[in-house]
């Protein structure tokens, strides 16, 4: 019997599993900033005992945005941390010097807020596909489809720069399908390989491709330009000066910063609360000739004695 059973199953595995999943091209190009908020939720699931849904495709979207290469991603989450924790400063509850300082929060260009309106699976089947011996074996089927709606918003203007929306579906048959009806969370390996996490992966992929198309020919603002960022040089070997900022700040070869000596931090003598610093004395001009995720290397327009420290601002 065990026997039967075997041949049975390499017979199967000849015809495959059918599965009507497609896969999507990973989109490469200049990385605008970029936030995801957490989806509503107003599909209609009562089988589905996971994680909820709408937090689960839009975390799975930040994720695919960020893998795209587009896009540097600003966890919503992380800043809604940091900004309580700069409530608890401003209300004398942590210390100024350990609590997170004002203004840390690098902003985003662009806002993405979402509603998961589709979230089905349907089984079928299940009876005899082929027997041999007398043994029998069932096929199975499963189909599944995923509906998003989405806006994307310039945080800048709050002009709505798209509302659209995003399908995935996903049709399988075979052996043993092994499909879970509700109780897999979003993310491990089990829920991706249903037919409703293959489905949610089509309909992020989707999504990732209209927001990248919608985003195009929106032009990339640096970050200082964004939310008034300023950088350091982070140390100077020979000739050249590295700063703290690379393609996570959208910086580019060409980007010409001054530079300036740190000045003296100004205190409110009420409060303690720090009003910033004031502006030093002006070392030089700097040029970027090579950018990496994370640091930039430039070359010297004018000026001398630059040193590990020294504020960065941008020429407009």
């Amino acid at each position: 019997m065990v026997k039967k059973i075997l041949i049975l199953l390499l017979v199967f595995s000849f015809l495959g599993i059918v599965g009507l999943c497609a896969d999507e091209e990973i989109y490469q190009g200049t990385k605008k900033r970029i936030a995801v908020a957490d989806f509503e939720d107003k599909s209609a699931h009562p089988w589905w005992t996971g994680d909820n849904v709408g937090t689960g495709m839009s975390d799975m979207l930040a994720t695919a945005l960020m893998e795209s290469g587009r896009f540097t991603v600003l966890e919503r989450q992380r800043v809604e941390d940091i900004i309580g924790e700069q409530d608890l400063v401003s209300a004398g509850r942590i210390s100024k010097k350990t609590g997170a300082k004002t203004g840390a929060i690098i902003g985003a260009q662009f806002m993405v807020y979402g509603a998961v309106t589709e979230f089905e699976q349907q089984e079928r089947g299940g009876g005899v596909g082929l027997s041999y011996g007398g043994i029998g074996i069932g096929v199975a089927g499963s189909k599944a489809h995923v509906g998003i709606d989405l806006r994307v918003y310039d945080t800048t203007t709050g002009q709505i720069l798209a509302s659209k929306r995003a399908v995935g579906t996903c049709s399988e048959s075979g052996l043993a399908l092994g499909v879970s009806r509700g109780g897999v969370n979003f993310g491990v390996g089990s829920f991706q390989k249903t037919p409703i996490g293959k489905a949610s992966r089509n309909a992020i992929e989707e999504a990732v491709k209209i927001i990248s198309e919608v985003l195009e020919s929106v032009p990339t603002l640096s970050a200082t330009e964004i939310s008034g960022w300023e950088g350091k040089v982070a140390n100077v070997i020979e000739d050249k000066v590295y700063i703290n900022g690379g393609s996570n700040y959208n910086i580019q070869v060409g980007d010409e910063f001054v530079v300036y000596k740190s000045g003296e931090k100004l205190i409110d003598p009420e409060t303690g609360e720090s009003l910033g610093m004031v502006q030093g004395k002006l070392v030089g001009q700097i040029m970027v000739t090579s950018v990496f995720e994370k640091y930039s290397v430039c070359n010297v327009v004018q000026g001398k004695n630059f040193a590990k420290g020294d504020t960065l601002k941008t020429i407009k």
